[in-house]
């Protein structure tokens, strides 16, 4: 499976009841993407013509959450239109954005040991913001984004998380069969604790797993996606290569 769909698939899956279990241990909480002032603001101009949609109103950190979202669009769009996009500076930005955010009101003391979940937030194209909070000892396996950076800001507990590149030829890598090999390599392995992000582009870090500590972990999840269609891939990772430590045989868990 993929853990991150494409916007059309998340597009759908606000559809789905909340408590559904998706896959394994993986519960939607809320699919509802948050537009708060957006919305309010077409009802006054439609002259509350359309009365009998709820008015959504928003706590501090949707607010907060929205103005962060709203205030990176513009330097978003800059980027993906880019020809030569300088993502690890517009990366360090979001980070330092993100890690000013006051961190969400939940804990993980309701989702079983080992499981986590995913709450959409905040969703304006081509920025989508999650929350993801992971029981003590929680895992996601290693995997791949395609066509979409990352920044990953912990908020509550810590959590473990390694980063990987795929080695040689990328895109041939990608267009592999499950049942075939190549060679990633390991760059990182970093703790996580309240205030610390970790990044990835499309290119450097792309492919990272989590776990959490035993106090479990609360993160937030900021996406830029360069193409409707991008979503991530799961990665079966092998043992180390003996001439190599760093590096590992690896699969693709579907393709």
């Amino acid at each position: 499976m993929s853990w991150f769909e494409s916007f059309e698939e998340l597009e759908r899956g606000s559809r789905i009841p909340p408590q559904s279990e998706v896959a394994p241990g993986v519960v939607v909480v809320r699919r509802t993407f948050v537009f708060g002032a957006l919305a309010a603001g077409a009802a006054l101009l439609a002259g509350c013509a359309s009365s009998n949609q709820p008015l959504v109103v928003l706590d501090d950190g949707e607010r907060a959450l929205e103005d962060f979202v709203h205030a990176l669009r513009p330097r978003a769009r800059e980027l993906i239109a880019s020809s030569a996009p300088d993502e690890e500076r517009y990366l360090a930005h979001v980070a330092r954005s993100l890690a000013r955010l006051a961190p969400p009101k939940v804990g993980v003391e309701d989702i079983a040991a080992g499981n986590w979940d995913m709450i959409s937030r905040c969703r304006f194209p081509p920025i989508a913001v999650f929350e993801m909070r992971l029981s003590a000892g929680a895992r996601l396996e290693l995997h791949d984004h395609r066509d979409y950076n990352g920044v990953l800001s912990c908020a509550r507990g810590s959590v473990r998380c390694g980063n990987y590149d795929i080695v040689g030829d990328v895109a041939a890598a990608r267009a592999l069969k499950k049942d075939e090999t190549f060679e990633v390599r390991k760059l990182a392995e970093v703790t996580l604790r309240p205030g610390d992000v970790s990044t990835l582009s499309r290119s450097a870090r792309n492919l990272h797993e989590l776990e959490a500590s035993p106090d479990g972990a609360v993160l937030y999840d900021a996406f830029t996606y360069f193409d409707a269609k991008a979503r991530s891939y799961n990665v079966s990772l092998g043992a180390a290569l003996a001439s190599a430590p760093d590096r590992f045989q690896a699969r693709w868990q579907r393709g």
